[in-house]
């Protein structure tokens, strides 16, 4: 691959990146008029500081969608806020081919960058270290590292270092829970190497450790509540970020328990009942039924989202 200046000077993430949920129909197939609502309630409040869209990632379900799926969600995300939002694309595949065919489907549309969460377990650490490199070297977009330990294997931090200097490697996303294993990560963030927290519930942890950007898929459904944690921390207003930051956690603790390895369902549910988009999960992921959805309700109702009857409160 030809020796290309990094293309992170002066674009850093600063705020909260929704991990895109997916809305589709009942059969799995993406519904772009759901994905058009979806993200016009995202982007609702001009003022919130979410500077983008963290598209197929874990929460998005695309470790179970089709190929052909998977393109058409690019396409129509790209179409609807390509060039309003930084897009950043999961292309990772068990299967490099796949990767590649992948590359060449979207390389062309409205997209800033694609993001590789290696999705076989059975690789090891110095495996995925070259299957990530090898993505980097033929990904025709910036490259962005994806650590989930429920999902693949961590890389060693003296690796993920190592990556960080090729030339078309710009970040990393790390997941978890384990502060010891984030933190010498979070520590290799760089004017051109950015490290992206994961996850609402460690939301002040990566703030306090100085990561300007997180990304949450809870934050599909309330994006303005999340994006205002970061709003009163940057601004000095630590007392006020940490009592929004408190509801949050509460609110999303009195959903109902998650069925499936993933919260999408869950998140899904909240959107339906704001009446943004459908609770259709991939199979075999299954989605709230109507019990549960009545549950769901009661919390939305009990923390002021939605009135008795069901409409939003504002």
């Amino acid at each position: 691959m030809k020796e290309r200046e990094k293309a992170m000077t002066g674009k850093r993430l600063h705020g909260v990146m929704p991990v895109l949920v997916s809305p589709m129909r009942e059969d799995g197939s993406p519904d772009e008029a759901g994905f058009g609502k979806l993200i016009e309630h995202i982007y609702a409040d001009p003022e919130a500081p979410i500077p983008g869209l963290w598209v197929l990632g874990s929460t998005g379900e695309n470790f179970m969608m089709s190929f052909d799926h998977r393109v058409e969600v690019a396409r129509i995300v790209s179409d609807h806020a390509g060039g309003k939002a930084r897009l950043l694309v999961g292309c990772g595949d068990a299967v490099l081919s796949e990767v590649l065919r992948f590359f060449e489907a979207t390389a062309s549309m409205a997209i800033d960058g694609y993001h590789c969460l290696p999705t076989d377990r059975k690789l090891s650490a110095s495996a995925t270290v070259a299957y990530w490199k090898a993505v980097a070297d033929r990904a025709p977009k910036p490259l962005w590292l994806y650590s989930n330990p429920a999902r693949a294997l961590e890389p060693e931090v003296q690796a993920v270092a190592e990556l960080s200097h090729h030339p078309n490697v710009v970040g990393m996303k790390v997941g978890g829970f384990d502060l010891r294993t984030i933190a010498p990560i979070v520590a290799l963030d760089s004017s051109d190497f950015q490290v992206l927290g994961a996850g609402g519930s460690n939301h002040l942890a990566y703030l306090g450790m100085g990561v300007t950007c997180t990304t949450m898929s809870t934050a599909c459904t309330l994006p303005w509540h999340f994006a205002e944690v970061h709003t009163r921390w940057t601004r000095g207003d630590l007392e006020g970020a940490r009592a929004m930051s408190r509801w949050l956690s509460a609110f999303v603790k009195e959903w109902p328990a998650r069925h499936n390895t993933e919260a999408a369902a869950e998140e899904k549910a909240v959107l339906e009942l704001m009446g943004v988009c459908q609770r259709w999960v991939y199979p075999p992921f299954e989605p709230l039924d109507e019990t549960r959805m009545a549950q769901m309700r009661a919390v939305l109702e009990k923390y002021g989202i939605l009135t008795p009857a069901g409409t939003m409160t504002g």
